[in-house]
């Protein structure tokens, strides 16, 4: 059972590629299918924990429209940060899962059971997953994770 999930953001929900507008702010294009997958997970009960070494307002944005209260940003040290985070909520890594793509999601990502990445993640990252999403980071990777994860928790059932 996966009660919970950390999600990486650039280089998972995003194509990891950031570019700026003329007035130096910063632009994301996050993938409608992983929205909706997102919202899918939490209705059935699974809470998502979006985490970032980057700080971004477009993140607070896509954060508030999908219902994820628990956006955490400007994280250097992932692990640490994770097995603070599921000490001080008592939460069990047991029923966890990480989504990740590159080496500063290695350590935390290790720390779980399940562990999901897309397409085109790194290699270390990939050499550690239990699922890689056939789709790219960007384009709905999370979707395949989504119903990953439903069908666990369904007991092998969509």
């Amino acid at each position: 059972m996966i009660n919970y999930i950390f999600i990486d953001i650039d280089g998972t929900l995003t194509d990891g590629k950031i570019s700026y507008n003329f007035f130096g702010q910063d632009i994301k294009f996050f993938n409608v299918k992983d929205g909706s997958s997102i919202k899918k997970v939490i209705y059935n009960g699974v809470q998502v924990i979006l985490l970032t070494g980057r700080n971004s307002n477009q993140n607070k944005i896509r954060a508030k429209e999908l219902g994820i209260k628990l956006l955490y940003q400007n994280i250097s040290n992932k692990k640490s940060f994770v097995l603070d985070f599921l000490n001080s909520n008592n939460l069990p890594i047991e029923t966890g899962s990480y989504f990740g793509d590159d080496e500063n999601d290695l350590e935390a990502m290790s720390l779980f059971n399940y562990r999901f990445c897309p397409f085109d993640a790194s290699n270390s990252i990939k050499n550690i997953a239990t699922f890689i999403s056939p789709i790219a980071a960007g384009n709905g990777a999370f979707s395949l994770v989504a119903e990953y994860i439903i069908t666990i928790n369904n007991g092998g059932k969509l």
